[in-house]
């Protein structure tokens, strides 16, 4: 028999008196530890700040019948200072202003325990640490198992169940209305549900390159998102994503830059490979591009606009188009989020403020203003065959008004100014399959970046994209396209 301890770990920093400022975010910390050949398991839990440091260290050992007894202890520190010698094991002396927990978990059950630590000596924060665990066996009944943990999840979570214990590849399945939970030998039972749980049909289920579930639906570290992992991979969601899927070397180099709370932020595509030669696996992210470094050079050749020159750019066009009116001061007001989408996330939508008035001059309350929602997007997705065209379209409903009466019709000559660039998606220029681009991203600031294939011809093709980048049109007329020695032809 194996147990299976699925933990969580809240911490966070109290201060000493209720009125003081807020400290550092609260850490949310997710694992399991499978007891199996080895009959003992740890895991430790950090929290910095304030010049103090709170750990929690914990330590799950197997007892007779399918229990579990857990123990561990909590101590501040001033600084970074090392753990105490010896603190990870069952029945260590607590540190000075330490805890020690113990207790048993019998099979199926799920227990909380709360450990409040008090101010070091010297002064600062005291610490409230939050932990949850559960203790699922493992044997070689796959019905009991899931019974035992849609239990422990209960019925609201997963609804009635809609089919026996069914044999898929590897091992066993019961679907639910809300949910459908597996079992394996090696990694027992798990429940998987909402975009997650699609997001693994889609891709094959069982049948997949995924293979079964090795956890449940878990918190990402950072808490906003949801992840479950798989013998071949792992599905993270989140809210300004969708579900999307990592494997191999990709994922690991993922989680050596930091996972999502490291600079990529949340994948934004599935695994996705070139539709060139040499063929290059790679995956776009809320900030970036990852190639996996199995297939070559991991950094992409970049090319790239700031802000301010994507919306000079812009004001370049309106006044192009603006005729006989005076536009004023252009400015970028706003960036979202990412898209959630359950294949590719849309990229972060850019609002540019329009404000002026009809003419030099003009009485007060003739000005107008106008705001422009622009999603920069490459369409068709780079990842397929022939030539992708970097366009501008409008992402919604552009929003023009006038401040008072209009006499001299600015709102509507704006209008035709407006829908003279962005009628259709204003072309910017188009790349070649042969270029090897992998994919536009919008920068939380307003900036853009184009990333290619670390190569010869891919350093050669983002520098042909600089320069097309450099000399910025918005035209409605369609897309231009270098000469015949140009690389982006």
């Amino acid at each position: 028999m194996q147990n299976r301890v699925d933990y969580s770990v809240e911490m966070r920093f109290t201060p000493s008196c209720p009125r003081d400022a807020a400290g550092p975010p609260p850490l949310l910390h997710a694992g399991t530890l499978l007891l199996g050949v080895s009959v003992v398991g740890e895991a430790t839990a950090c929290l910095c700040g304030d010049g103090v440091q709170a750990e929690l260290r914990l330590v799950c050992r197997r007892a007779p019948h399918g229990h579990v007894q857990l123990s561990g202890q909590a101590w501040l520190s001033e600084g970074t200072a090392p753990a105490p010698a010896g603190s990870g094991a069952a029945g260590a002396q607590a540190a000075p202003g330490g805890r020690t927990f113990r207790f048993k978990l019998a099979p199926g059950e799920t227990r909380p325990c709360v450990l409040r630590l008090g101010p070091p000596p010297a002064g600062g924060p005291g610490a409230e640490i939050r932990l949850w665990a559960s203790n699922v066996t493992l044997d070689t009944d796959p019905s009991g198992s899931i019974a035992a943990r849609a239990a422990m999840l209960g019925v609201g979570l997963t609804g009635a169940a809609i089919s026996g214990c069914e044999a898929v590849p590897g091992g066993h399945r019961v679907r639910y209305e809300h949910a459908d939970m597996y079992f394996s030998p090696s990694g027992g039972a798990h429940e998987l549900y909402g975009a997650v749980r699609d997001k693994y049909g889609a891709l094959g289920g069982p049948d997949g390159d995924l293979g079964l579930p090795l956890t449940g639906i878990q918190h990402t570290p950072d808490g906003q998102g949801r992840c479950a992992h798989f013998t071949g991979g792992s599905v993270y969601w989140h809210p300004d994503t969708g579900p999307m899927a990592l494997r191999g070397t990709l994922r690991e180099a993922w989680g050596a830059a930091g996972w999502e709370r490291g600079p990529l932020g949340y994948p934004t595509s599935d695994d996705l490979t070139t539709g060139h030669q040499p063929r290059r696996r790679y995956a776009t992210f809320q900030n970036g591009v990852l190639l996996a470094p199995d297939t070559g050079a991991p950094a992409p050749a970049l090319a790239g606009l700031s802000a301010e020159q994507v919306r000079a750019a812009l004001d370049r066009a309106l006044r192009r188009e603006a005729g006989d009116l005076q536009p004023g001061p252009l400015a970028l007001v706003g960036v979202s989020l990412t898209g959630a989408d359950f294949q590719r996330s849309r990229g972060r939508v850019l609002t540019f403020r329009l404000t002026g008035g009809a003419e030099a001059g003009s009485p007060s309350g003739s000005g107008f203003a106008a705001d422009l929602p622009l999603l920069f997007e490459a369409v068709p997705s780079p990842d397929t065959s022939g030539w992708t065209r970097v366009q501008a379209r409008l992402c919604g409903p552009a929003l023009f008004q006038a401040d008072g009466p209009d006499p001299h019709g600015t709102v509507w000559q704006l209008r035709e100014g407006v829908g003279a660039v962005f009628g259709r998606p204003a072309a910017l220029f188009e790349v070649p399959e042969a270029a090897g681009f992998l994919a536009l991203t919008v920068l939380p600031g307003g900036a853009l970046s184009l990333a290619f294939r670390p190569d010869v011809l891919g350093r050669l093709a983002a520098q042909a994209a600089q320069g097309q980048l450099d000399d910025l049109q918005f035209w409605n007329g369609g897309p231009r396209r270098s000469g015949s020695g140009d690389p982006m032809r």
